[in-house]
């Protein structure tokens, strides 16, 4: 019998239709997944898309100010990046890095710190002279992607060695003041300013000016004193009352008290001499801030008590002296007034904290007790060990004075600032305190180390 001709059993016959059977079932089981497929690899495109719209969605805006738009070349400026996630609140921190860009001089300078916050502020290195340009950038973290600021321009120019004389650097007689070829017109306002965004320009006031507005602006006048009183706000009410003071002269006679006060001001190349503090801020205010200025020739009567001084802040506020000539010039009168020093971080009425003092000149005088008083000098006690974040950078002493006549017991000369030294109360071991750079006229590095300066 051929092999075409064989009968094939029937036990076979089943087993080969089961097989066909089975062989149909995986086909349509792998026909029926193939949209499944299909419709996993969409979903994880669908995703993958979503997570890169999620990502784009929390790029942060960033922003970059700077502390002052001009510098020296002794002068370390001081950038301030801010951070800000469209969803995170500003409660929350934003951990990351940052790095602040400075171009300028064919040269590309970068400066990187850690960020643990929404903004950090980064100090940048010494530059030379000419003009910069600077951003903020954020390298991103993994919530976050990177994102950079706008940037913004800095002038550094050349730094000067001394205070006094024509054409020194420091401020002085010809640089701070009402402008030459200014004419001034009598005042004849109102001297309690109530008006939001009042202008004073080229005027002599003969009044004291109280200010109780907003953005006031003063500048090419004579001045009394201009105080801002941040009680009498309160007691208003109100909130926001600010003034500034640009190029003019503030003489505050033989007064007792402040030619300019008492918070909320920014003042820029003033002459202010006269009373018993140049220039003062007081607790409970929100900034001042001084720039350019000159500050000397206080009033003391004959036997008088008063404690003079340059600046004074007596604690709570946060301030920036920024390249002023500041020196408390009378002799002490008796052991119990005169001079205290050119630049008073008392911590009085509340903790000190956030003062930077930056590349001023300090005059020396025999009868101040110190040059400087760094924050953590009572005061009261516990105020003073809480200073924190009072930097102090390239400023300059001057070493030697002589008193012609001094008072009984009270010293004819000095070499190191002031009768007991150059400063006193500064906490190098206080959170964010820095005490770089700073020296006498002649070079000499002063050190500030365990609370102890020399």
């Amino acid at each position: 019998m051929s092999p075409r001709s064989r009968m094939v059993p029937r036990a076979e016959v089943q087993h080969r239709t089961r097989r066909r059977h089975a062989l149909d079932v995986v086909v349509l089981l792998l026909l029926a997944l193939l949209p499944l497929q299909a419709s996993i690899r969409d979903a994880s495109s669908a995703a993958a898309s979503k997570t890169t719209t999620n990502r784009a969605a929390e790029t942060p805006k960033v922003f970059l100010a700077l502390e002052n738009r001009k510098v020296t070349t002794k002068q370390h400026a001081r950038a301030r990046v801010v951070v800000v996630s469209s969803r995170a609140s500003r409660s929350q921190k934003v951990f990351g890095r940052v790095k602040v860009v400075v171009k300028g001089g064919g040269k590309t300078r970068s400066v990187l710190a850690a960020m643990s916050g929404h903004r950090k502020v980064v100090a940048l290195p010494k530059l030379p002279r000419g003009f910069y340009k600077v951003r903020g950038e954020f390298l991103g973290n993994e919530s976050l992607g990177k994102a950079h600021s706008r940037f913004k321009k800095l002038t550094v120019t050349r730094a000067g060695t001394g205070a006094g004389g024509g054409g020194g650097a420091f401020p002085n007689a010809s640089n701070t003041g009402v402008p030459a070829g200014v004419t001034l017109k009598p005042y004849r306002g109102p001297c309690t300013i109530t008006a939001d965004n009042t202008v004073i320009d080229s005027k002599s006031v003969s009044c004291y000016l109280s200010i109780q507005a907003k953005n006031v602006v003063i500048r090419n006048s004579s001045l009394k004193q201009v105080q801002m009183d941040q009680d009498i706000m309160h007691a208003q009410g109100k909130s926001g009352w600010s003034f500034s003071v640009t190029d003019s002269n503030v003489d505050g006679g033989s007064v007792d008290g402040p030619g300019i006060c008492c918070g909320n001001y920014n003042v820029l190349r003033v002459e202010m001499r006269g009373g018993h503090n140049g220039a003062q801020c007081e607790n409970d205010a929100n900034y001042c801030n001084l720039t350019d200025s000159w500050i000397h020739g206080q009033y003391e009567p004959a036997g008088g008590t008063r404690h003079l001084g340059g600046f004074l802040n007596d604690g709570g506020t946060p301030s920036t002296l920024i390249h002023n000539s500041i020196t408390c010039e009378p002799r002490a009168e008796n052991d119990e007034g005169g001079c205290s020093g050119d630049i008073n971080l008392i911590a009085n009425f509340g903790v000190m904290a956030s003062v930077s003092v930056q590349n001023n000149f300090l005059g020396a005088n025999a009868n101040s007790a110190f040059c400087t008083y760094a924050g953590a000098t009572p005061g009261t006690p516990s105020y003073a060990s809480q200073s924190n974040h009072i930097v102090y950078l390239d400023n300059v002493f001057e070493r030697a004075d002589r008193i012609a006549n001094p008072a009984a017991g009270q010293p004819a000369s000095t070499n190191r600032c002031a009768a007991y030294g150059p400063v006193s109360g500064f906490d190098s071991s206080g959170p964010g305190n820095v005490w770089t750079g700073n020296h006498y006229d002649d070079g000499t590095a002063i050190v500030c180390t365990a609370n102890k300066c020399m």
